[in-house]
């Protein structure tokens, strides 16, 4: 995490880590071998990762990685949604709504932070303070409602 986020270009932190690392991984890959009785696990595991490295650099060199990342979103909201509608057998309405609201702050700080790390390419919207202020309201606003509702709610239930 040091090296990724500080943007360190140091031989003997890169060296260090990438030796931790196959140690790390060294290690778990034999007790997955020898502790479960997994023989092979580890080539099968290498070769996977040669796969899937190769795939994702044809997929690369297509110029398919927008529409794939536009499918993967889809597929995403999909599964997100269909998670949030089975909460809602779970958890109550009033909950969720506070959690749906938070949506598109999510959003906009994720808009925020990816282009920083140079994900794919992507631009920050130019969103002003005043934008983030009015998500922040938008969010406090339901925030009141569904904890004044809960009030009014319990004090009908008190008479």
């Amino acid at each position: 995490l040091i090296v990724i986020f500080s943007g360190s270009m140091n031989p003997m932190l890169i060296c260090s880590y990438a030796a931790l690392e196959g140690l790390v991984l060294g290690g778990i890959t034999w007790l997955f071998e020898v502790g479960l009785d997994m023989p092979g696990i580890g080539i099968l595991a290498a070769l996977l990762t040669f796969l899937i490295l190769g795939a994702m650099i044809a997929i690369y060199r297509a110029g398919l990685i927008a529409w794939l990342s536009l499918i993967f979103c889809g597929i995403n909201t999909l599964l997100a949604y269909g998670a949030l509608a089975e909460a809602v057998k779970y958890i109550p309405l009033a909950l969720i709504s506070v959690i749906i609201s938070l949506n598109p702050l999510i959003t906009l700080l994720g808009m925020k932070v990816l282009p920083e790390m140079e994900f794919f390419g992507l631009e920050a919207d130019p969103i002003s303070l005043l934008g983030y202020l009015g998500g922040m309201i938008a969010v406090a606003g339901v925030v009141l409602v569904v904890y004044r509702g809960e009030k009014l709610l319990e004090n009908r239930g008190g008479e």
